[in-house]
């Protein structure tokens, strides 16, 4: 249900940036926009602020960046770089977060690991795929041992 209320409440904000004929693209409630730029992305800016306002709703302040590709962005568990395609660092912190605490509650529940064997598979079958540069594969391998 929630995709499809997303889709009907930001509709607008889809066809504005559209229209501004930037390169925009969303997942859910997370938007990405590429501006080649300050000016227009200023302009896409404030007219996602306006959109969003009228619907009563907020950018969350800690997932909102303006700045320049080289610098880099987190966008859906990945960073981007002109280069490259790694895993975000966010999204190497949360998996060691739920990791721990699926080792926590099944060493005091005194039973065998199968959700958090169960997890990791599927985590590392995802990260491992071909989406990323071999090196961000080994570092990823490197950074959880």
């Amino acid at each position: 249900m929630s995709p499809l209320i997303g889709a009907i409440f930001l509709h607008k904000v889809d066809t504005e940036m559209e229209r501004l004929g930037l390169f925009y693209i969303r997942f859910m409630d997370d938007v990405l926009v590429l501006a080649p730029t300050r000016w227009r992305l200023r302009a896409a800016v404030k007219t996602v602020n306006r959109l969003l306002g009228a619907l009563d709703l907020e950018k969350h302040p800690d997932k909102t960046f303006m700045g320049r590709i080289e610098r880099g962005f987190d966008f859906l568990g990945y960073h981007f770089t002109r280069a490259r395609l790694s895993l975000a660092t966010k999204t190497i912190q949360n998996f060691i977060e739920k990791a721990s605490r699926l080792y926590e509650q099944e060493s005091r529940a005194g039973f065998a690991s199968t959700a958090l064997e169960m997890y990791v598979k599927r985590w590392v079958r995802w990260t491992m795929s071909d989406r990323l540069n071999r090196s961000d594969r080994v570092g990823f391998m490197a950074s959880c041992a």
